[in-house]
């Protein structure tokens, strides 16, 4: 049963469709999932289920409009949990229990599911409730103190990072739930935010967050990129089949001073 909407519990649901899970969305006509509405459109032509971005991260998977504040809506969609193994959802903290769908009331309906929360700012704590989106969950995570260049201000990535990774990180702990349950008879409530996921990638973040090391300062990418001059992308060199090639600095002592480390013959 996929209670999610927009993008990180999509994607987290779109990984499971994709290794043959039967996805059905619970979706409402009053309240539209935002991506629905976002173009381009198939064929320039507005409409719900033509967005090329809500079918990008829904694609294998059905859909029924339920309203959740009726009884019969309510009551429709604990009979979809009756017969699931894995309930998703990424709604500010709280919500679920709100509609009388919080994990206590499913494990009652039944007792080994498996329910995933991705809010954006985790289920409880003082932000819990705070609606989340990717271009606030950057700075909020605290990405942008390790991206951009050095002596210059925290700058944003260039996508949503902590959707996507959220999206992932979610699916991976709905796998190792069903794992578990398959040996223990167990079901789980796993929570994966997707601010916190913000920080689980960039290596500079993790020893920033290291006990004992500096943090709070901007780290910024190691080397400058120049944006000027004959070669504003660096030196560069043709391929024996034409293809241009641009060299990076080697890593490590075997690639100091290496400034065409890709031009050599038998270099990866």
């Amino acid at each position: 049963a996929d209670f999610t909407w927009v993008w990180a519990g999509p994607f987290a649901t779109l990984q499971l469709a994709h290794l043959g899970a039967e996805v059905i969305r619970i979706e409402t006509e009053n309240r539209v999932c935002v991506t629905r509405r976002i173009p381009p459109f198939a064929d320039g032509e507005p409409g719900p289920n033509r967005s090329g971005y809500y079918n990008q991260y829904n694609q294998g998977k059905a859909s029924v409009c339920l309203n959740l504040k009726k009884p019969e809506g309510l009551d429709i969609a604990k009979k979809l949990v009756a017969a699931s193994d894995i309930v998703a959802e990424n709604f500010a903290g709280g919500v679920m229990n709100k509609m009388g769908l919080g994990y206590e009331v499913l494990k009652q309906i039944k007792p080994d599911i498996i329910m995933i929360s991705m809010s954006g700012y985790g289920a409880t704590g003082p932000e819990s409730a705070y609606v989340s989106y990717g271009p606030a969950q950057v700075p909020m995570s605290g990405l942008s103190s390790v991206t951009g260049f050095p002596g210059f201000p925290p700058m944003h990535v260039g996508f949503s990072y902590g959707d996507p990774n959220g999206g992932l990180h979610g699916a991976f702990a709905v796998l190792a739930a069903l794992m578990h349950r398959t040996r223990t008879g167990e079901g789980q409530y796993n929570l994966g935010d997707p601010v916190g996921r913000g920080t689980d990638g960039p290596a500079d973040a993790r020893r920033a967050a290291t006990p004992g090391r500096q943090s709070g300062r901007p780290y910024g990418a190691p080397r400058a990129v120049p944006v000027s001059g004959p070669r504003p992308l660096g030196e560069h060199c043709r391929g024996k089949r034409g293809r241009m090639a641009a060299p990076v600095p080697g890593h490590g002592p075997a690639g100091a001073g290496d400034r065409y480390a890709l031009c050599q013959p038998g270099r990866p």
